[in-house]
């Protein structure tokens, strides 16, 4: 599927795609203008748009399976729900229709029926970017940016939809509150070393934001200066023992600012391997390294309850067809 809208049909059907995300290096310092290393997911979400009746737009959602886990109705005169299976979902999607026609007042305003069907490739408690993906595809249906959109929805580094439409790891940083991304040439051959492990604990994008910047008398520019170096050393790597110095300096750094303990300090003591925080503090995925066969370290993780232990080659997409 592809990233862009395609053309609308004689039935004035249209199809819009935005790609999941992981954050590699940087996490949170990326706000204060580190470089980060960030990679596309092969999971991501779909839209698609056809005309309805009346003068309202009828919303459902979609999960992996094609259940419906959310259902809406959106009247077209003040942008309100009418109706919802969950009033904060339904009053988050009404704000990123107003945020849209502030954007582009052409938005809706034919005031035309719609039937609007989103769909998520991945569990929703993954963290792969269930909002970020949705704010893409709807910047695109709304012809508008969308890391504007996003900044005034969510919120965030905007790294998430960079990642929408990349065809493969990217750099990416902040510099005078602009985008500023960048390939990054990162396809190690050690990748089969390389793992994801679902915690089981979603963390809120808000909510990991706010800890940070109530910790930022704790950030120094010599911290921010450190994060860009390991970044750019990660995708520089060329061996696994490289990698891992590199990831226990990073946790070690974003442990101090936070004043948190690392991820494997405190969950992890007795893995062989380098363990890793991606984006959300202790949320989400974190990355591992292991130098052990896939399935020691698969059972390492599930004596610990993890079951969802994904390959590099498994999650990332690299723009090689995966």
């Amino acid at each position: 599927m592809t990233n862009t809208a395609s053309k609308a049909t004689k039935s004035g059907l249209e199809s819009f795609y935005a790609k999941g995300k992981l954050l590699l290096t940087g996490e949170y310092c990326v706000m204060d203008g580190a470089d980060a290393l960030a990679v596309p997911a092969q999971f991501g979400q779909a839209l698609t748009v056809k005309r309805g009746r009346g003068s309202e737009i009828k919303w459902k959602s979609l999960d992996k399976d094609d259940n419906i886990w959310f259902k809406a109705v959106i009247s077209l005169f003040d942008l309100e729900c009418e109706s919802s299976t969950d009033d904060s979902i339904g009053a988050q999607l009404s704000r990123i229709m107003v945020e849209s026609i502030r954007l582009n007042s052409d938005f809706l305003s034919k005031w035309a029926g719609l039937q609007v069907t989103s769909k998520c490739e991945f569990p929703l408690n993954w963290g792969l970017g269930s909002s970020s993906t949705l704010v893409f595809c709807i910047a695109g249906w709304a012809d508008v940016d969308p890391y504007e959109l996003y900044s005034r929805t969510f919120g965030g580094s905007g790294y998430d939809i960079a990642c929408a439409n990349a065809e493969g790891p990217i750099y990416y940083k902040l510099q005078n509150d602009e985008a500023v991304v960048a390939p990054a040439r990162f396809n190690p051959t050690f990748k089969d070393t390389i793992y994801f492990i679902h915690t089981g604990k979603k963390v809120r994008t808000k909510d990991s934001i706010s800890m940070y910047e109530q910790k930022t008398h704790a950030v120094s520019a010599s911290d921010i200066v450190s994060i860009s170096e390991i970044t750019h050393a990660f995708v520089q790597a060329e061996n696994l023992g490289e990698v891992n110095r590199l990831i226990i300096e990073h946790e070690r750094l974003l442990s101090n600012i936070l004043g948190l303990p690392t991820v494997k300090d405190q969950h992890f003591k007795d893995f062989w391997g380098s363990v890793k925080s991606l984006g959300a503090w202790g949320g989400d995925f974190i990355m591992v390294t292991s130098d052990r066969g896939e399935n020691e370290t698969k059972n390492y993780f599930s004596d610990k309850g993890l079951d969802v232990v994904l390959k590099w080659d498994d999650i990332v997409y690299s723009g090689n067809g995966n």
